[in-house]
């Protein structure tokens, strides 16, 4: 029999059979992903999916070709597990990749040590030099030459002169020396050292963890990094002696080039005797000067040397407050050394010496004092013009001598000149002659050789006078015949 709800009751279990489709074939689906048993369902994907708790073997998308993997990077300065720059061996060892040059691959960096008199050579081996280095611990200038090791060597430096006290750095920036590197010093005292190696060496800081990498070069657009450091304190000083040899370029020049020197200032030194003295080197310098102080009675004269020390000659000293040259001085005050071109040293000498201690701060410079000479000559040598305190030239005045009986005088024993003679007393056929002879042999008639004869009428209305202005190489000696009262004026 058949009812009228039978249609209802079949439409409400066809609903209930779709809703039960929906909620539990997704479920079904989900469950075989997850390894559940049944039959595996293809679903389109859309929206984003979560994937997590993933065992076994994924496969990798379509077009890779490697597993991928993330690099762990270290602190900076200390080697990391993995590299991303250069790939090095486990540990991160050292990648030893020969850099591209001439020189070879050995570094050659020597022990300081004296720079020997005759030509050495410090390595056999074609090097390329970073630097020179040479200390001078003489108090005076002293040189070194620099040549290559070849049969007929190549000169570098050719007797450069080291300041006194000083030292030194010659950057030669990579340059090849053939057959190695030989030096000479031009006397005891120079120590010494060079930095070479294969190229000059540059230091590159990687931006990923701040580690280091040297000798990084570029030939032909190729990059070479010849290995990984942690702390590079060696590479870092060759790069500072670069930095600093460009600073220092008054020091970096040869040959014919201008070399600025800088003012030298040995310590004060003290003078507490006879012919102690101060000395200074002038080590290219062209001038010199002197603070004199302390308690003390002497006098000092400044000194210049041409041979090193060896032997010296007087100069002056010029007082620039005063304007004023002197010949030496005795007491505190500033002076500058009047020196002369060539001079290799001076000095303040106690010429005299009473008591007391002289501090005396010397100090030599590259300027030339400013000074001005007034002086006269005699023909042979330079004088001195004396002058009154108003600074008027004084005249110095001639010499006389007064004859008054028939004799031979000695006016002059040594050279003069004769000026002027005055006759106030007439004598018939009297003479007077002149010789020009020592007195030694101004005795007696010294001789014929008479170099003039006056001879004088019986009277005078009044004196005469002759001027004759005449020069007695060896001296002046006057013969009187009678009392003619004969005055003679000389120098």
């Amino acid at each position: 029999m058949k009812t009228q709800k039978t249609p209802m009751y079949m439409a409400a279990g066809l609903f209930l059979l779709l809703i039960a489709v929906g909620l539990l074939g997704p479920l079904y689906g989900q469950l075989q992903q997850s390894g559940g048993a049944g039959t595996a369902v293809t679903a389109a994907q859309s929206g984003t999916w979560n994937i997590n708790n993933i065992s076994g073997t994924v496969a990798l998308p379509t077009g890779a070709a490697t597993s991928a993997k993330q690099p762990a990077l270290g602190t900076a300065g200390t080697p990391s597990v993995d590299v991303i720059t250069v790939q090095g061996a486990p540990g991160m060892a050292a990648l030893q990749t020969a850099p591209k040059t001439a020189c070879g691959v050995t570094a050659f960096t020597p022990a300081w040590q004296a720079v020997p008199t005759a030509s050495t050579a410090l390595t056999a081996t074609t090097s390329c030099v970073l630097a020179v280095m040479i200390t001078n611990t003489n108090a005076s200038a002293q040189t070194v030459t620099v040549t290559d090791g070849q049969g007929t060597p190549v000169t570098v430096l050719s007797a450069f002169s080291i300041p006194a006290n000083s030292e030194v750095t010659l950057p030669f920036y990579g340059s090849q020396m053939t057959s190695g590197i030989k030096w000479t010093a031009g006397g005891a005292g120079l120590t010494g050292t060079v930095v070479a190696y294969v190229t000059p060496p540059m230091v590159r800081k990687m931006p990923h963890d701040g580690a280091f990498f040297q000798g990084v070069s570029v030939q032909r657009n190729e990059l070479t990094v010849s290995k990984w450091i942690g702390s590079a304190p060696f590479y870092s000083l060759i790069f500072a002696l670069l930095v600093a040899g460009a600073a220092l370029a008054q020091m970096s020049v040869s040959g014919s080039l201008p070399v600025t020197i800088l003012d030298t200032a040995p310590a004060a030194q003290s003078i507490v005797a006879l012919n102690g003295a101060a000395t200074l080197a002038l080590g290219g310098q062209s001038s010199a000067g002197v603070v004199l102080s302390g308690t003390w009675t002497a006098t000092l004269t400044p000194e210049l040397s041409f041979d090193g020390g060896i032997t010296w000659v007087a100069t002056v000293f010029y007082q620039p407050n005063l304007g004023v040259i002197i010949p030496s001085a005795a007491s505190n005050g500033s002076y500058a050394i009047l020196c002369s071109g060539g001079a290799s040293n001076a000095r303040v000498r106690a010429s005299a010496f009473s008591s007391g201690s002289i501090t005396a701060s010397l100090r030599a410079g590259a300027r030339h004092p400013v000074a001005v000479v007034t002086a006269g000559s005699d023909g042979a040598n330079i004088h001195s013009l004396l002058t009154d305190t108003s600074g008027r030239l004084v005249l110095a005045g001639s010499s006389g001598a007064n004859i008054t009986t028939a004799a031979t005088t000695s006016v002059k024993a040594t050279a003069g000149v004769l000026r002027l003679l005055t006759v106030g007393t007439g004598v018939a056929s009297a003479t007077i002659k002149l010789f020009n002879v020592a007195s030694a042999g101004c005795t007696g008639t010294p001789g014929s050789g008479a170099a003039g004869i006056v001879t004088l009428p019986a009277t005078l209305a009044n004196p005469f006078f002759l001027e004759l202005n005449q020069t007695f190489s060896a001296g002046i000696c006057v013969v009187t015949s009678a009392a003619v009262n004969l005055t003679v004026i000389f120098d």
